[in-house]
Formats: structure tokens, C-alpha cells, sequence
């Protein structure tokens, strides 16, 4: 008899997770099988090189190393030519969040001039923690009053 079809691969993930959060990430990049939101620190930074010259296995290593966090912690979210510039987060090891404390600690280390990559020279650098991301800006309230026009009095 015909062996049966293997089994569907099982779907994607729908969810939207909330600024300051991001689908938990496995090791080599993919959401995990529960769809879980996570706290994530998110950087961005241009790194003097170029792009046949960057290696990203490294900068994980590199960046895990300083921060004292797991390589598998750190997940690469995008890579643009101009230089090097790279965007990524820092998830949390276990669990969903990352305390105020680790991720201002984290913010630290990634924005000090004594953080370095083999890469090449940090020219630009922006981090923001997950409270920083959750912060809406809201618009100004409307003006009342003292419209324009004609005063009928």
C-alpha cells in the first residue's frame, strides 16, 4: 500500500504582538510553535564594513558575549548595505519578560563607547527598551476657541 502523506506543516503565526514586544523567537530565527509574545530590547546599528565582509554568526557571538545573554537570545531582524546597517533584538532567555532593570543594563552596554564589534566601528547606534517602545506619543489635544472668523458682538 502507498504510504500515507506526511503530515501539514503546522501554521504560521497570526498573532500581533504589542510595541515593546515581538513573537518568541528558536535558534535559528523561526516563531515558535506557541505564537508567545515576548519582551525585546531592539538596536539598531551602522557598522563600518561591508556586506561580503559582515559576519552575522560573529556579531550574534559578539553582542551575546557583552550583554551576558545566551547567542540564542539574540535575533537578527534585518541587514541593509550602507555600510552594515543592522537591526536586531534581545529576547529574553526564559520566559516572556525582560525586568526594567536587565534591559536599562542591557541599553547601557549597547550604547557605551566601550562596546566594540570585530566587525568594524559602530558609527550610529539607537536601542530603546521595551518600556521605551510601549511609550505612545500622543497628538496635541485640538485648539478651542479663537478660531478666525468674524466676532459677533
Amino acid at each position: 500500500p502507498p504510504s500515507p502523506p506526511p503530515p501539514a506543516p503546522p501554521p504560521a503565526c497570526t498573532n500581533t504582538c504589542p510595541a515593546g514586544s515581538a513573537l518568541k523567537m528558536d535558534e535559528f530565527g523561526g516563531a515558535v510553535s506557541s505564537c508567545l509574545c515576548v519582551d525585546v530590547v531592539v538596536a539598531r546599528m551602522v557598522i563600518q564594513t561591508t556586506m561580503a565582509e559582515f559576519n552575522v554568526t560573529q556579531f550574534k557571538i559578539e553582542v551575546a558575549s557583552q550583554l551576558g545573554v545566551p547567542y540564542s537570545s539574540i535575533h537578527v531582524t534585518g541587514i541593509e548595505a550602507g555600510s552594515v546597517i543592522i537591526s536586531f533584538e534581545i529576547q529574553p532567555a526564559d520566559g516572556t519578560t525582560i525586568s526594567a532593570a536587565a534591559a536599562e543594563a542591557m541599553k547601557t552596554t549597547l550604547d557605551s563607547s566601550s562596546f566594540t564589534l570585530s566587525a568594524g566601528t559602530i558609527t550610529s547606534r539607537t536601542v530603546s527598551t521595551p518600556e521605551e517602545q510601549r511609550v505612545v506619543v500622543s497628538p496635541p489635544p485640538p485648539l478651542v476657541g479663537g478660531g478666525g472668523g468674524d466676532d459677533n458682538t
